[in-house]
């Protein structure tokens, strides 16, 4: 039974196609000697981030009202936390303080916490800027680094010329949190950069497929590189 139920996991996560089909499909060998299988492990199944155009002739991913509302939610309840330290601090001045007072503080710092880690994440930059040449996904461009820095982070410095296609990939997720847990399952599409030595770099994925085809023609219009789409 458990061979059987390792086997239909298999099935169910594997890529939706092979390297082989890919190169020819896309009619580029590069195409066959990449992974296509997703490379972020974090999903989502509403949408996270859209292609907007900068006037200044660059393009960014910008994280959607949803993910930011999403986030909210958990730091407005994380606010919870001061009224539960005032009622503490008051138990302690008349001693009358109780565990429970301590354990609503350190439950409402963890929404709190898990609302701001969420928004630090989704708000990372994720530029494409032409003037500078480069790529970036982190909270410092890539003017004023050092050049042995960027070499040092190809995961967040890459250089638009390096650029030789977009891919994307689909998978499936469950909303328990794993690829592989019960419950309710969905699509999560995701955003690849593929480089001209074939390696990869995630630039965002998210549940809705529309969405990321049309980010991913325009972006790959911007930079003028083909998308590969890793499913039919």
């Amino acid at each position: 039974m458990f061979k059987k139920l390792k086997q239909y996991m298999e099935k169910l996560t594997a890529p939706d196609v092979t390297p082989a089909e890919m190169a020819e499909r896309c009619g580029d060998p590069l195409a066959g000697q990449v992974e296509w299988k997703q490379l972020s492990q974090s999903s989502s199944s509403f949408c996270t981030h859209r292609l907007v155009i900068d006037p200044g002739g660059s393009c960014r991913f910008k994280p959607t009202v949803s993910v930011m509302l999403f986030a909210g939610i958990f730091v407005v309840f994380g606010l919870g936390a001061i009224p539960a330290a005032v009622v503490g601090i008051r138990g302690l001045i008349t001693g009358t303080a109780q565990w429970a007072h301590l354990l609503m503080v350190v439950f409402f710092l963890v929404f709190g916490a898990v609302g701001l880690a969420i928004w630090h994440f989704m708000s990372v930059p994720r530029v494409f800027d032409p003037n500078q040449g480069y790529f970036w996904k982190c909270h410092r461009g890539p003017r004023g680094v050092l050049p042995a820095e960027l070499e040092s982070h190809p995961e967040k410095y890459v250089p638009l010329d390096d650029i030789h296609a977009i891919q994307l990939l689909r998978g499936v997720h469950s909303s328990g949190g794993s690829r592989r847990s019960a419950g309710h399952s969905y699509y999560c599409y995701e955003l690849n950069l593929i480089l001209h030595d074939g390696r990869r770099v995630a630039v965002v994925s998210h549940g809705k497929r529309k969405q990321i085809l049309q980010d991913a023609a325009q972006l790959g219009e911007f930079l003028n590189v083909p998308v590969w789409q890793g499913w039919d």
